[in-house]
């Protein structure tokens, strides 16, 4: 097979796609178990305990519990909103 450089740079950039979906889909499937990690604590222990799991998360995490804010904030607008 003969070397096609408009091949190769079209099989790169799907390999490029491929990873970063990849990259995404792994960080989301972690913010799921971190956020169900969250619930089941957030159920087994008291509010002083369960605020200072949620403290830990969002030091942890900062980045990932800026974006649960802010859709949160979000959902609570739309639904105040469409009322």
């Amino acid at each position: 097979m003969a070397d096609d450089p408009a091949l190769d740079a079209e099989l790169e950039r799907s390999r490029e796609t491929s990873v970063r979906l990849l990259e995404s889909l792994a960080q989301k499937i972690r913010t799921t178990r971190a956020m169900r990690r969250a619930s089941s604590d957030l159920l087994e222990h008291s509010i002083k305990g369960a605020a200072a799991q949620v403290t830990r998360l969002v030091r942890r995490r900062p980045g990932i519990s800026i974006m649960v804010a802010v859709a949160a904030g979000f959902l609570v607008g739309r639904a105040f909103r469409s009322r």
